[in-house]
């Protein structure tokens, strides 16, 4: 993640070479979550990486990347907390 000016961005990376779709799960401090959902199309003309704006109004407490329909083979980098 990278805060500047009181504004976070998540980056999420492709790890490996299959393009799946991305789903992230946001907590916040208040309590509230958001999921942030992608399609496969994001990886599309060799990107390896996407960026999530979180809303400046809240404090990111969790974010998870939902593993439950991709193939995922290192579960250890799917949760940072903040």
């Amino acid at each position: 993640s990278v805060a500047e000016n009181g504004k976070t961005t998540l980056v999420v990376k492709k790890i490996g070479a299959q393009p799946a779709l991305a789903r992230i799960k946001l907590t916040f401090e208040d309590g509230s979550e958001e999921t942030i959902n992608r399609n496969a199309g994001i990886w599309k003309n060799g990107n390896n990486e996407f960026q999530i704006n979180v809303d400046e109004n809240k404090k990111l407490k969790r974010a998870e990347i939902l593993t439950d329909q991709i193939p995922d083979t290192d579960f250890s980098n799917d949760v940072l907390e903040f």
